[in-house]
């Protein structure tokens, strides 16, 4: 197995968490912003979310070139409008559309996979920096060209809207392509579906946009741990939403909506045809727990990066004042330092009693 190395020349999986923290950390210089107590684990899972938009909008990006290359159309493999979707099939095939071998009819998971074959984006795009999955990976001299498909969720974090649509989806005039509303959501991060916990139908979870947070939290995906998702719309941009009803006319973006006008913005079903035109329906939904670590563990990993970034931080801080004298700003960034470290001991000792 070798790591994916995009045709710029950097890895698949992109920045590494040190760098986003070093990142974030100079943000706030130039900006004013400054780190917040009790905010390690915020402060890294703000900068997996700034990771994590930037995946989508070069997935939106990929799906528009593609588009201008296939008159117009987003990506989707073989498709017959009477058969139900399925996932992560064919994915050994070096011929996506093949008779045989090639990712079954209706695959949600292969048109993502698809743009990696045909448009410049890594593997590593595709996966969410807050989920412990990785990126694809080519085995000996093989390439993307090799394969069709993603294995399974340990490399593939997001779901795609439905490319492959019902005749009844198809009469009301759904379709996946260029012409997409700047509010109908293209992709997003996985799916929850109903895996554990998590439950995105009225059945179990949230009934409408003004349902309760619990409720909610069970809706959103769980690559960030139910906090929310972000969001690839029509137009290219990307937003973390912190519920599901974020579609057209606050349609759930991982469920088939209720009626055919939209009106009614969720139902029981998840893996099925969207219900009218600006139905979003994202799949595949999750089957796993994208996160290895427990809460603990990821608070302990933060507070490990922070105490790897805080010579850098601290010469940084120690060359603006030497500039400016301590102004009120490096004071009150200092002050912020000094409760992240404080912050930082506190998750250690407690790692260390737990005997972790």
């Amino acid at each position: 197995m070798t790591n994916t190395i995009g045709r710029n020349g950097g890895r698949g999986r992109g920045f590494t968490m040190v760098d986003l923290l070093a990142v974030l950390f100079i943000v706030c210089m130039l900006s004013g912003m400054v780190f917040s107590a009790g905010g390690l684990m915020r402060g890294r899972e703000t900068a997996n979310r700034i990771k994590c938009g930037s995946n989508l909008r070069m997935i939106g990006q990929a799906c528009m070139l593609y588009a201008n290359e296939n008159k117009g159309n987003y990506p989707r493999t073989l498709y017959k409008y009477t058969e139900a979707v399925t996932q992560y099939s064919g994915v050994d095939a070096k011929d996506p559309f093949a008779k045989e071998g090639a990712p079954t009819i209706n695959d949600v998971t292969s048109p993502f996979f698809l743009l990696i074959r045909t448009q410049d984006i890594t593997p590593g795009c595709f996966v969410c920096p807050s989920t412990d999955a990785q990126p694809a990976k080519w085995e000996g001299a093989k390439s993307a060209q090799d394969y069709s498909n993603f294995k399974n969720e340990e490399t593939l974090s997001y779901s795609y809207a439905n490319a492959y649509p019902n005749a009844k989806a198809i009469n009301a005039g759904y379709k996946l392509n260029a012409t997409a509303s700047a509010e109908f959501a293209i992709a997003a991060d996985m799916n929850p579906g109903t895996f554990g916990e998590s439950d995105v139908t009225p059945a179990k979870g949230p009934k409408d946009e003004t349902a309760a947070q619990d409720a909610m939290r069970k809706a959103n995906s769980l690559n960030h741990r139910g906090d929310g998702q972000n969001v690839l719309y029509g137009d290219g941009h990307v937003e973390f939403q912190q519920n599901p009803f974020c579609g057209v006319k606050r349609d759930n973006i991982y469920t088939v909506s209720g009626s055919e006008d939209g009106s009614k913005t969720t139902s029981e079903k998840i893996a099925a045809s969207p219900a009218w035109a600006g139905d979003s329906v994202l799949l595949p939904a999750a089957t796993a727990n994208p996160h290895k670590k427990t809460a603990d563990e990821e608070n302990l990993a933060a507070a490990k990066e922070f105490r790897e970034q805080l010579p850098r931080m601290k010469a940084m801080i120690a060359q603006e004042e030497a500039k400016n004298g301590e102004t009120p700003r490096v004071k009150e960034i200092k002050q912020r330092v000094a409760e992240a470290e404080k912050e930082a001991a506190e998750v250690e000792a407690k790692a260390a009693k737990s005997g972790k």
